[in-house]
């Protein structure tokens, strides 16, 4: 087992960080990583008698983990099961998308709705149905929800009370959306980006891109990042006043199992079926 990530050359399955690790999943193992030498501070197992574990995110004290029907809360030092419960029962109610904000855990439930838990009771949830098929994306800012659906749509929410304030309507395929400071971006399986203003909610310029599929979108900064898994790229596009221009691609092996994180100025880029994890420094790449 390698003593720095650098070195790793096991397939990982999820990652996650907070303000000092870089976290790692394989075969039910949890790796810890310095984030700024990269090396191997512990590990953890995260085996349990209720469920394989196939995504995580961390938060202070935390480890909040998901399988295919479960949610289970971890303790953050050994892994130990704190909590768990079962919200599906077969492959039409597994869980699809996994999204932790400051205050809640969201999980999208495949074909259905999303659930909020409230992390400090976890027996408080709240049912959000609004969309007609599975939850794919979910960004949030201060005080809305901003979901993307396979039903071709980004419906937005209140936090409080969890209100739909509107929804937008212009892609042919399944959404995945992202905020920042003055906009809602959404980017779609039809290869179109739209930028829609976040005070009037109006369409405010559309793209049409050379990606044929686009099946993650970020933002940074004044920047926006797309990936196509099945082309192997990831696109940063500058986000003009009225436009949108391509700034730089990144090469990526092509897979259908790619699990992307901004933490700042780096992006962590793990393909599940190859082994190790590429880190890309934004600044870096967007000044060159």
């Amino acid at each position: 087992m390698a003593n720095n990530l650098r070195d790793f050359d096991g397939l990982i399955k999820s990652m996650d960080v907070d303000n000092l690790y870089i976290y790692t999943m394989s075969d039910q193992t949890i790796f810890v990583w310095d984030k700024i030498d990269y090396t191997l501070t512990r590990t953890m197992d995260c085996s349990n008698d209720v469920e394989i574990v196939r995504d995580f995110r961390v938060n202070s004290k935390r480890i909040y983990a998901i399988g295919l029907y479960n949610f289970l809360v971890l303790d953050k030092d050994n892994a130990d099961m704190i909590y768990h419960y079962k919200f599906g029962c077969n492959t039409n109610s597994d869980f699809c998308h996994f999204f932790n904000d400051v205050e809640k855990i969201y999980l999208s439930i495949r074909n259905s709705h999303v659930i909020a838990i409230d992390k400090t009771d976890y027996m408080n949830t709240c049912i959000l149905d609004e969309h007609n098929d599975s939850v794919e994306s979910i960004a949030s800012d201060q005080d809305f929800l901003y979901t993307g659906s396979k039903d071709k749509t980004v419906t937005i929410w209140t936090k409080k009370g969890y209100e739909v304030i509107d929804t937008l309507y212009g892609h042919n395929g399944d959404v995945f959306v992202t905020v920042n400071e003055e906009y809602i971006i959404s980017g779609s399986n039809d290869g179109k980006i739209i930028v829609w203003d976040k005070e009037t909610l109006e369409e405010k310029m559309s793209i049409k891109t050379a990606q044929d599929t686009i099946d993650w979108i970020s933002s940074w900064n004044s920047y926006l990042l797309t990936m196509s898994s099945d082309e192997g790229n990831i696109k940063v596009w500058d986000l003009k006043e009225n436009d949108c221009i391509l700034r730089t691609e990144i090469q990526i092996p092509s897979s259908l199992k790619h699990n992307v994180m901004i933490d700042e100025d780096v992006l962590y880029l793990v393909t599940q079926d190859h082994p190790g994890i590429q880190v890309f420094n934004l600044e870096d790449i967007v000044n060159n």
